[in-house]
């Protein structure tokens, strides 16, 4: 069974548009390319743009939600409609799974292909290829402060299972909190090894040069690139020392961002 939902994002869809459909998750570069030429041959013909995603419930590790996919979709100003179309079953089949060997435009750009850069940790080639930084997003809980007793206080982010999540290590990256400000920030992702070997992987985020009240805000997190692996530490002093060179190397590669 399926559900169809519309959303307008720019003059109503009429009958003769261009129609392109797909699952289009991360909304990464290729994707974009065949908007471009979605919009190309829609303005040669003179009519409007249509987009089919189809957003099943298979129980797979999605880069983007729904809602981020239709943002980012909005934001390339090639799409006038939107049909969301989702199978409350797995009958839908992609054409890659039914058929091979085709002709793909997007083959050297796949989601794939990104997903497999971000669980090795590699968020600057999944960058690259999603033509943006890879977002998390969620809310800022309660941690155990452990890290404001040594000057470096985290936000603690709760991570959606559903989506993909870099490798355990240490990144540098921007910070968006309610107020919609983006701040450069040094990033923990993992089992704290130091003290809790075996515990639950966490998403903390050193915010640089902000101290504010954070808890219960929902935030956007890009990862940047890879600062290093995780590793265990003899004690705080040792620690301490470390997330001192984790933000002071942090600061020296988001520099040259634009906030």
């Amino acid at each position: 069974m399926y559900q169809i939902r519309e959303v307008s994002m720019g003059p109503r869809f009429e009958p003769g548009g261009v129609i392109a459909v797909g699952w289009y998750d991360g909304v990464h570069r290729g994707h974009r390319s065949l908007l471009d030429q979605l919009r190309r041959v829609a303005d040669e013909r003179g009519v409007r743009t249509g987009l089919v995603i189809l957003d099943d419930d298979r129980d797979t590790r999605r880069l983007t939600s729904l809602d981020q996919r239709l943002e980012l979709i909005a934001q390339t100003g090639q799409v006038d409609t939107v049909w969301v179309v989702t199978a409350d079953d797995v009958s839908v089949v992609s054409l890659e799974d039914a058929h091979q060997e085709w002709n793909d435009p997007d083959r050297t750009c796949s989601s794939a292909e990104i997903t497999a850069l971000i669980d090795a940790g590699d968020v600057a080639g999944a960058a690259n290829l999603l033509g943006r930084f890879h977002e998390m997003r969620g809310v800022v809980e309660l941690g155990d402060q452990r890290g404001r007793t040594i000057g470096f206080p985290t936000a603690n982010v709760a991570m959606p299972e559903s989506l993909v999540i870099p490798a355990e290590a240490v990144y540098a990256g921007l910070f968006t909190a309610a107020d919609g400000v983006t701040r450069p920030a040094a990033i923990s992702l993992g089992r704290r090894p130091t003290f809790y070997p075996d515990g639950l992987a966490l998403l903390e985020a050193h915010v640089i040069d902000f101290d504010g009240d954070l808890y219960g805000q929902r935030v956007s997190i890009h990862f940047v690139d890879k600062i290093r692996d995780q590793r265990r530490f003899d004690g705080l002093d040792d620690l301490g020392a470390q997330l001192h060179d984790d933000v002071e190397t942090a600061r020296s590669m988001l520099a040259d961002l634009a906030p």
